[in-house]
């Protein structure tokens, strides 16, 4: 099935990220678009790994943590998030338009402290303020013969939230 591009999974994926949480939002998120959370969660894996939809153009990094609800129950976080501008076809964070988006209007628009951003033609990075206080780190790649918006990855910065401010959803999918 192919991903609708519907805002619930862009605020399901920026709500998650530097969180950690069974992701039970995210899942159902991704289900309710098309997209197959089967290799979302690896309770073998340790370290932060990828998970990609590549024909959509949506990129998590994911680690499975130690703590969670119950003694023994593992959790996983949301390191990072990545977005394919040819291919992502869904909602873009804080009303971006990867057509017509500037490196300098990218700064302006997100960056917490632009003074402190780094602009060049080809890339953006600077931090910006996610929610619930959460600082996130934002890298923008630019190019092409339109120097348009290519790519976006928005990590985490700092120690993890627990998920626990997350809007009412319905379904258990």
């Amino acid at each position: 099935m192919k991903p609708q591009p519907i805002a619930p999974l862009m605020d399901a994926v920026l709500r998650t990220l530097g969180r950690h949480s069974r992701q039970d939002y995210l899942r159902l998120a991704l289900r309710q678009a098309g997209l197959s959370d089967a290799h979302l969660l690896k309770i073998d894996h340790a370290p932060p790994y990828p998970v990609t939809w590549a024909e959509t153009g949506l990129g998590l990094v994911l680690q499975r943590l130690a703590w969670g609800d119950m003694p023994g129950a593992p959790t996983w976080g949301v390191h990072s998030v990545t977005l394919d501008a040819q291919r992502w076809k869904g909602s873009w964070p804080m009303g971006l338009d990867p057509e017509t988006v500037t490196a300098q209007e990218f700064v302006s628009l997100l960056a917490q402290d632009p003074a402190e951003a780094l602009c060049l033609s080809q890339m953006a990075c600077c931090t910006t303020r996610g929610f619930d206080e959460q600082t996130w780190a934002l890298v923008a790649v630019f190019g092409g013969a339109s120097g348009a918006l290519q790519n976006l990855t928005m990590s985490r910065v700092g120690e993890w939230v627990g998920l626990s401010m997350l809007p009412a959803w319905q379904g258990a999918g």
